[in-house]
């Protein structure tokens, strides 16, 4: 999802390098003559940076719960096999009910 523009801009920029290090320093827009200044490329920059670890953070989130809940099916899986698992062991059979 991330990786689509940026696979599309560098392809479609003739300098691709040229053109990011122009946008993120000075606010030039690639492939126009306009610019909207730097402190104002400064604030951009921070937006999206917050809005992508926004997201990132809830998807690390989302992928410890996922985790978690494996393991805990997996204990419980265990758990349920040991308690139910009954295996009959012929040598620990009672006196009493053994023949002469």
């Amino acid at each position: 999802m991330i990786l689509m523009p940026i696979i599309g801009f560098s392809i479609w920029s003739k300098d691709p390098l040229n053109d990011v290090v122009n946008f993120v320093i000075g606010g030039t827009m690639p492939g126009t003559k306009h610019s909207i200044g730097f402190w104002s490329m400064i604030l951009l920059s921070s937006v999206i940076l917050f809005i992508l670890n926004t997201i990132l953070k809830g998807l690390k989130l989302q992928m410890l719960a996922h985790t978690a809940a494996q393991i805990k099916a997996e204990e419980a899986k265990k758990d349920f096999e040991t308690s139910h698992n009954f295996e009959f062991d012929p040598s620990k059979r009672s006196v009493i009910a053994a023949r002469n």
